[in-house]
């Protein structure tokens, strides 16, 4: 990627379509990993950086220089080389898929290849010299290394690694912050949906009330321990458990132990306190009695807190079912500080979470997700249409220009989908004219040229599924304009895709391979796009 280029922004697992390094001289790439993708991804994308394999080569002839002329300090810069880069992986023992690119653990030995480059000049230099016996050589072959690699470089990968216009994590953050009500308690996944709301809170003072749980950090006693103090203007949480019941390894793990009938139901805080009393207190398995739990509701208190919609009929209790036969103590944490909070506060999830068998009882309330005493309440209407619409920034997504990477455009498509899922909500509630404002007001907040409707991604080619969607929202709410756009796109790219696959040898696109699968999905794409009248 770094000395000879890069295909493509993707995230590569061994595919010929995803993020290889490439040399941009079409005779080799076409060997190596067949005909080139479509548009989206390629020549139209940039993240499309042909090298030449010039930094490469470069690298290579310094590298053999300092070998013939100096051994010792080559092996002190081989090395370097080795040790910052192939030594972490085998000492690691690095399995091949990672959740991400690592290539920022191995800049050293980027470091050390540039060494070389750099002798690599002085050997063109010298050969110029030998070759033509001008006295202005050396300098007239540095000035021909300097535009042949670094401000090469320059030219096809500063477009694609530009962050001066983006706000992107910011605006995130705010969007997740300002889904909750006041005084919420937000249970997060991972880093992408984590920093950012920490950074928004602490550096920004944005809604400093919601408390942030990292479920990822949630099976450490010291980070639990730190929810019993209030945070900014949050409040204590009470995780059920004392400090001496969870320290260490104690409760790392609650096994079932079925000791009722198996339709039997607990109420899930008297449970976990049962749990808490436990006798094994030092070890680090409990047995839990019942995966079937309740919760009981204070009607009066949920509808005069706003949990619920006035004119909705909260359920006494809630039932369900946990389904799994142990759970981590993070797990048991969730659970605990569902059961202690008595719908006193909200409590969300940045994704519909189904780990714990509660999510028929979670409601969209825009990024987030919402705990209610209701079932199968999709979204909250009248306070998602005025987060969406009055709320919501994207981070500079509308501004010509400004890129955004695979991981970037998932969490852009996060935004976009639910503007997609408020739109067709008010679309079946017959509010047609507010769904064609939340349709616009998105395509408007997403620039198509920054995050394009169509465009090949992963996992199940989510992005111009999406697109599908909005392009059938808008043609429901009577914005023929808006959906003769999105189709337009998405169906060149639906078109490019299936016959780039096509071209591929079949052992790529075989039913049920990863290929296979993108190629269906485009497939079936197009024939829902041909079924929606005047596109």
């Amino acid at each position: 990627w770094n000395f000879a280029g890069r295909q493509n922004d993707l995230e590569g697992f061994g595919s010929p379509r995803d993020g290889n390094w490439i040399s941009g001289i079409p005779l080799i790439d076409k060997a190596l990993y067949g005909p080139r993708p479509p548009d989206s991804i390629s020549t139209h994308h940039k993240g499309y950086n042909p090298l030449y394999c010039l930094p490469l080569m470069l690298g290579l002839l310094g590298c053999f220089v300092q070998w013939k002329k100096n051994k010792t300090n080559w092996i002190v810069v081989a090395t370097l080389f080795f040790f910052t880069g192939i030594a972490i992986i085998l000492y690691l023992n690095q399995p091949g898929d990672q959740p991400r690119e690592r290539d920022y653990a191995y800049v050293g030995s980027f470091y050390a290849f540039c060494i070389w480059i750099g002798l690599g000049v002085i050997l063109v230099g010298h050969a110029a010299r030998k070759l033509t016996r001008l006295h202005w050589s050396i300098p007239a072959a540095t000035l021909v290394c300097l535009l042949a690699v670094p401000v090469l470089m320059a030219i096809k990968e500063w477009d694609d690694h530009d962050r001066s216009q983006k706000t992107l994590a910011l605006s995130l953050a705010t969007d997740y912050l300002e889904s909750c009500a006041p005084n919420a308690i937000l249970f997060t996944f991972g880093d992408n949906d984590t920093f950012p709301l920490w950074y928004a809170q602490e550096a920004m003072h944005i809604r400093r009330d919601v408390r942030v749980i990292n479920t990822s950090l949630l099976n450490m006693d010291w980070y639990i321990d730190q929810l019993r103090r209030a945070i900014n203007q949050s409040a204590p949480i009470d995780p059920l458990w004392t400090a001496q019941q969870i320290a260490g390894e104690r409760r790392d793990v609650l096994g079932y132990t079925p000791v009722q009938t198996p339709d039997s139901c607990l109420d899930l805080e008297n449970m976990m306190r049962q749990v808490g009393r436990s006798d094994s207190l030092n070890a680090s398995f409990i047995p839990f009695p019942s995966c079937l739990v309740s919760l009981p509701v204070d009607t009066a208190l949920v509808r005069q807190n706003g949990t619920i919609h006035a004119g909705d009929s909260a359920e006494k209790e809630i039932r369900f079912a946990i389904p799994k036969h142990y759970l981590v103590k993070s797990d048991a944490i969730i659970l605990n500080i569902i059961a202690t909070t008595h719908w006193r506060r909200p409590i969300y999830f940045t994704d519909s979470y189904e780990g714990l068998g509660f999510s028929p009882y979670l409601r969209q309330d825009g990024l987030t997700y919402r705990l209610i005493p209701l079932r199968n309440k999709p979204i909250n209407q009248p306070w998602m249409t005025d987060k969406l619409l009055h709320v919501f920034t994207f981070g500079n997504a509308g501004k010509s220009g400004v890129y955004y990477d695979e991981e970037n455009r998932r969490n852009l498509l996060f935004i976009r989908e639910a503007y997609i899922d408020l739109a067709d909500n008010l679309l079946d509630s017959g509010r047609t004219s507010e769904a064609r404002q939340v349709l616009e007001t998105c395509d408007k907040g997403i620039s198509s040229q920054n995050m394009p409707y169509g465009m090949c991604s992963r996992y199940g080619n989510e992005q111009n599924q999406a697109s599908l969607r909005f392009a059938q929202a808008a043609y429901r709410s009577g914005d023929t304009v808006l959906a003769r756009k999105v189709a337009a796109d998405l169906k060149k790219d639906c078109i490019q895709q299936v016959q780039y696959y096509q071209s591929l040898p079949k052992s790529h696109r075989l039913p049920g391979s990863y290929l296979g699968n993108e190629l269906s999905t485009a497939q079936q794409i197009l024939d829902k796009l041909g079924k929606i009248p005047l596109l």
